[in-house]
C-alpha cells in the first residue's frame, strides 16, 4: 500500500487480484524455504529448525514499504523484475553503493537485503561459531540466491521461456497474473525435493513418517480422476490434439499440486480424529506410533490446506469451487461434530461425490463453469460415482475392529459373510469400469480381457484369504487395472488421430 507501483488491487476482476496476491505469497514462501535449506547446509541445523530460524527474521519484510514511503517524499519505492538476465552483474555488484540508483530495487529493498545477509553472518560467526570463511561463504551464497529470485524472469528467458509473453498456446485461457505465478511452479518443486531430502539426511524415519501420509494406493486414485476429467473434457470438445502445450500443462501441475495437498491435509485430518481406531487397527500409522507428534500433525494439516488454496486460486476461478466442496467435504468426514465416516452409507456415498468432483474439477479446467450438464456423455459420472463408492468400501475391512470398538458403522463388520460383500463390491467395480471404458471407446475384447482377469484374480484372493482385513489389499489391484485402462485410453485416442 505504501509503494506508488504496488496497491490493494492489481485489476478491475477479482479473481485476477486473488491469483496477484498467490503470487506474491509463493513467492516469498520459495524465497525463505531456499533460505531455509541454505542455512540448514551451511550451519548443520535440521531442516525444520532452519525453516524456524527463517520465520522468525520474516518480519525484515516489513522494512522496504516504510522506508522507502518516507525516503522517497511519501510516495514510496519501485521493485520489479528484470527480464534481462545482462543487466544482472552491474546490478550486483552495485547492490549496496550508495552513489548509485537501480532501477529495479529501491533504496528499502537493498536495506532488507543487507540486514538478512549481516544477520547471516551475524548468526553463522558468532551464535553457531561457524569459521570465518564459512560465514562469508554463507553470506554470499545468500545475497545471490535473493538476487537471482528477482532476475528469475531472465533467467527462464535465457532458457527459451518467457513468462511474460508466454506462447500464446494456451486453449484454457491464463492470465498475466498467472504467469507469474506459474513462474514459481518448477521452483516450489525443486525446493520441496530439496526438504525431503534433508529430511531424509537428517533421519530417513522423519521423511518416512511424512509421506507415509500420501497413502499412494489412493491419492493416484485421485490424480487419475483429475487427469481424466481434463483429458475427457478436452476430447469433448475436440481439442484433445492440442491440450498437451506448455502452457495448459502448466495449469494442470497447479491442480495436481493443489489435489495433492487437499489430499495430504483430508488424511492428516482423518488421522487425527481416528486415533482410537488406528490403535486397533492401523498401529503403525505415524500419529499412532508417535513418528510424528499431535501437535506437529496440526500444523501440518493447516500448512497444507493453505498451500492447495493458493494453488487452487492460481490454477483456475471455477476449480476454486470445487476445491471448496472437496475441502468441506473431507472436513464434514472425518471431524466432529458431523463425522459423517460414523455414519453407513452416508460416508462413502460423501467419498464417492468427492471423487466425481475431483473428476469435474480437471474438466473446470478446460471450461470454465463446465458442469454435469455440459458433458456429452453424462452416464460417466454416474459409473465414476458408483465405482467409487464400491472400491471405498473395500477399504473398510482393514478397519473392522477399530471402527466397532469405536461406534463407527462398518458394513463390513455387521453382515454375516463379509467375503460374498466384497465379491459384490469388487464386481460391480468392475461392471462400472467396463461401462467407463466403453464410453471411452477402449476396444472391447481388451477390455473384457483385463477386466475379467482383475475379477478372477480379485474372487480368488477373496475366497482363499483367512483373514478378511487382506481383502483390503485389493486397492492396490484395483489400482493397477484402472491406471492401466487410462492409459490404454491415452494411447488409443492418440493413436487413432495419428493414423
Amino acid at each position: 500500500m505504501l509503494e506508488k507501483n504496488h496497491s490493494l488491487f492489481f485489476y478491475k476482476n477479482l479473481y485476477l487480484n486473488l491469483v496477484s496476491y498467490a503470487h506474491i505469497y509463493l513467492s516469498w514462501l520459495c524465497v525463505y524455504f531456499t533460505i531455509a535449506v541454505i542455512l540448514s547446509f551451511f550451519l548443520g541445523i535440521k531442516i525444520i529448525e532452519s525453516i524456524r530460524l527463517t520465520v522468525i527474521f520474516s518480519p525484515v519484510t516489513i522494512i522496504p514499504p516504510l522506508f522507502d514511503y518516507f525516503y522517497y517524499d511519501f510516495q514510496g519505492g519501485n521493485i520489479f523484475y528484470s527480464f534481462e538476465i545482462n543487466t544482472f552483474l552491474y546490478n550486483y555488484l552495485n547492490c549496496f553503493n550508495p552513489y548509485v540508483e537501480l532501477d529495479m530495487v529501491s533504496r528499502g529493498v537493498r536495506l532488507e537485503i543487507l540486514l538478512v545477509i549481516l544477520g547471516a553472518f551475524y548468526l553463522s560467526l558468532l551464535v553457531f561459531e561457524k569459521k570465518l570463511f564459512l560465514s562469508i561463504v554463507l553470506t554470499l551464497v545468500i545475497y545471490s540466491t535473493i538476487f537471482l529470485y528477482g532476475y528469475l524472469p531472465a533467467i527462464f528467458k535465457t532458457f527459451g521461456l518467457n513468462f511474460y509473453k508466454l506462447s500464446g498456446f494456451s486453449l484454457t485461457g491464463i492470465t498475466l497474473a498467472q504467469k507469474f505465478f506459474y513462474m514459481y511452479l518448477f521452483v516450489f518443486i525443486v525446493l520441496i525435493f530439496l526438504i525431503l531430502y534433508a529430511l531424509k539426511r537428517e533421519n530417513y524415519e522423519n521423511l518416512s513418517s511424512i509421506l507415509s501420509f500420501l497413502y499412494p494406493s489412493r491419492l493416484i486414485f485421485y490424480l487419475l480422476l483429475l487427469g481424466m476429467g481434463f483429458l475427457f473434457i478436452s476430447k469433448e470438445n475436440n481439442i484433445h490434439l492440442l491440450i498437451f502445450n506448455f502452457e495448459d500443462l502448466l495449469k494442470f501441475l497447479s491442480a495436481s499440486i493443489s489435489i495433492i495437498m487437499l489430499f495430504l491435509y483430508a488424511k492428516i485430518l482423518n488421522d487425527i480424529y481416528d486415533i482410537d481406531i488406528d490403535k486397533l487397527s492401523n498401529a503403525s500409522r505415524p500419529i499412532v506410533s508417535n513418528r510424528v507428534l499431535l501437535e506437529t500433525a496440526e500444523s501440518l494439516k493447516q500448512i497444507f490446506l493453505l498451500l492447495s488454496l493458493v494453488f487452487a486460486i492460481a490454477t483456475d476461478q471455477s476449480f476454486i469451487f470445487y476445491w471448496f466442496f472437496i475441502a468441506s467435504a473431507s472436513y464434514v468426514y472425518s471431524a466432529p461434530p458431523l463425522r459423517i465416516r460414523k455414519f453407513y452409507p452416508f460416508g462413502h456415498l460423501l467419498l464417492a461425490t468427492i471423487g466425481v468432483s475431483v473428476f469435474l474439477a480437471g474438466g473446470s479446467l478446460i471450461k470454465s463453469y463446465y458442469d454435469i450438464y455440459n458433458i456429452i456423455n453424462k452416464n460417466i459420472i454416474i459409473y465414476i460415482f458408483i465405482a467409487y463408492f464400491s472400491i471405498s468400501n473395500i477399504k473398510d475391512f482393514k478397519d473392522i475392529d477399530g471402527d466397532i470398538f469405536n461406534n463407527v458403522m462398518n458394513i463390513c463388520g455387521y453382515i454375516k459373510f463379509p467375503k460374498i460383500l466384497s465379491i459384490i463390491f469388487i464386481t460391480t467395480y468392475t461392471i462400472c469400469l467396463f461401462f467407463i471404458g466403453q464410453i471411452l471407446e477402449i476396444n472391447s475384447i481388451l477390455l473384457l480381457i483385463l477386466l475379467s482377469i482383475f475379477l478372477i484374480i480379485s474372487t480368488f484372493h477373496i475366497y482363499r484369504t483367512k483373514n478378511i482385513k487382506n481383502i483390503e489389499k485389493l486397492i492396490y489391484v484395483s489400482l493397477l487395472v484402472t491406471i492401466f485402462i487410462f492409459i490404454a485410453w491415452i494411447f488409443n485416442i492418440y493413436s487413432l488421430n495419428i493414423n
